[in-house]
């Protein structure tokens, strides 16, 4: 079975906007913003085109719950309270996102094998193939964009990629 997930932000097909093709590495304000919006076109471009490979499950979804399942995926199955927290939301508004996932037949409610008083929220079984395929799908997108650089290249890039998350993690961002 073929899955996607159609996030809510959809990407414009074309061309990289014009005021992305080069950051000024002079005037660091504006370079940030500009990387800001080649990552939020790249971001976007992934989400968007990634599902569209070998898919036969659209299931619009808010960033919120694109959020959940994201969390899920790589926490396992959660309480409703531990999943409030982690994502900084009250727990009646964690309940609701999981009723509208449950709805859509992404998540589904289990007891704790330990404790049976327990509610637990955990992918649904098509939900997990949904991710490994979008995730695979974005691999081979990413191993087709980065063929024709130079294998140096392609390093500078990962070792940049790692420092700046590395970077971002040691201020305390840690969103999954």
């Amino acid at each position: 079975m073929k899955i996607a997930i159609i996030v809510g932000m959809k990407a414009k097909s074309g061309t990289v906007p014009s005021e992305l093709h080069s950051v000024a590495p002079d005037q660091t304000a504006h370079a940030a913003q500009d990387i800001v919006k080649a990552l939020d076109w790249i971001f976007a471009q992934l989400s968007a085109a990634a599902p569209r490979e070998g898919s036969d499950w659209e299931v619009p979804l808010t960033f919120q719950e694109v959020r959940v399942i994201k969390m899920i995926n790589a926490r396992g199955a959660i309480t409703m309270s531990s999943l409030a927290i982690f994502m900084g939301i009250s727990l009646p508004t964690a309940t609701h996102l999981v009723d509208r996932l449950v709805a859509k037949e992404v998540v589904v409610r289990t007891r704790s094998e330990d404790d049976r008083r327990k509610v637990l929220v955990a992918l649904s079984e098509r939900s997990i193939a949904c991710v490994k395929t979008f995730f695979e799908n974005r691999v081979a997108m990413i191993l087709r964009i980065l063929e024709p650089f130079p294998e140096a290249e392609r390093e500078q890039f990962a070792n940049a990629l790692g420092k700046i998350a590395r970077a971002m993690q040691s201020e305390g961002n840690t969103a999954e």
